[in-house]
């Protein structure tokens, strides 16, 4: 599982993705027996409370998701690589959002040129197994 910093500290900056060393150790603390999470972020291990933790992280999906405002790229029916922004229109959201659900949705141009050619062998492969 991946989390976010949802605060600044001295040496990370709310918005970054973390990865984990240790979750849900239970270590001595202030009462007996509290639950902590112990946190490497850039090489500093944090024990954080597991009461506070939703207070400091919030959990990331495993797939990028754009912002509002954000640039995407997705490749249309023939393969074709489009770049287009994730919107607040309610009608462009649903297919903003349904094609992230897809897996159709990449940070980069080249993310999406490379899904694309995978995608194309798989379906070639598909057929040849189904003919």
């Amino acid at each position: 599982m991946k989390y976010r910093l949802k605060k600044d500290l001295p040496w990370a900056k709310a918005g970054e993705d973390l990865p984990w060393a240790k979750a849900g150790e239970v270590c001595e603390g202030e009462r007996p027996k509290d639950t902590y999470y112990w946190v490497n972020i850039k090489g500093l291990q944090l024990h954080i409370r597991a009461q506070e933790f939703s207070d400091w992280f919030e959990e990331v999906d495993e797939q990028w998701k754009p912002r509002m405002g954000d640039t995407y790229y997705f490749f249309e029916n023939y393969g074709t690589i489009v770049e287009d922004r994730w919107s607040c229109d309610c009608d462009e959201m649903v297919v903003d959002e349904e094609r992230w659900k897809l897996g159709n949705c990449f940070r980069t141009r080249e993310l999406a040129e490379r899904a694309a050619e995978e995608i194309k062998a798989l379906l070639k492969e598909f057929h040849k197994k189904n003919v």
